[in-house]
């Protein structure tokens, strides 16, 4: 299946419940599977990410946090290991894009890779949902597909799949494919089949991280 043929199907529609009933489960999901499998995962060990995206969540909002504070920690924790399989895919240094450290919400309203002198984002979402997205971003965002394997050492396997300009946002773009009810900042992304390649990354010598291994 093409992203054309799921324009097709969701049109102008605002909200998941103007959708088929099964839309989601039986069409957006074996959609985002066959995306994720046409390329290699990274595959990412997690422990760190994990805890580091617990104290996060707890962090950043504490009154969500009580309420559902396993959730808060899981969309930090997916954002977090997308984060770190850029680094890999794009030959970085470990700790160039992932940002381990906690603060308020106002800190992090900044591309990804500002750092590195890019104005480019990270966006991700797991295999089942898909990445939610302003279509008001002031700049383009790299696509990440995630998929856990949860065991005794568990991994996050994670799909580098491109970069979503703004224009292919808003083109491919639906606020019916937002799986709860969100705020309208943001739109579920699904134009996988036109997204451009990954930058050429050039780090600049006032970049400095500690190598390590995903």
């Amino acid at each position: 299946m093409k992203c054309d043929d799921l324009k097709k199907i969701i049109g102008d529609k605002q909200d998941v419940k103007e959708l088929p009933a099964d839309f989601l489960d039986a069409v957006l999901t074996p959609y985002l599977r066959e995306k994720f499998v046409s390329v290699s995962p990274i595959v990412v060990r997690i422990k760190e990410v994990r805890e580091r995206a617990a104290e996060i969540a707890k962090a950043k909002n504490e009154k969500e946090y009580q309420n559902d504070g396993f959730k808060l920690q899981q969309r930090f924790e997916v954002g977090q290991a997308a984060e770190v399989a850029c680094e890999n895919r794009l030959g970085l240094p470990y700790g160039t894009i992932y940002d381990s450290s906690v603060g308020n919400n106002v800190d992090y309203h900044h591309p990804d890779m500002i750092r590195l002198g890019y104005r480019i984002g990270c966006k991700s979402s797991q295999i089942h949902n898909a990445p939610m997205i302003s279509p008001n971003s002031e700049y383009p965002n790299i696509v990440c597909l995630v998929n856990y394997i949860d065991g005794h050492f568990p991994v996050a396997y994670v799909a580098v799949l491109g970069v979503a300009t703004q224009k292919l946002v808003r083109e491919y773009g639906s606020f019916a494919l937002l799986r709860v009810a969100e705020k309208r900042d943001k739109v579920g992304f699904y134009g996988f089949d036109y997204l451009e390649p990954l930058p050429k990354i050039e780090l600049s010598k006032e970049i400095s991280c500690d190598k390590a291994g995903v």
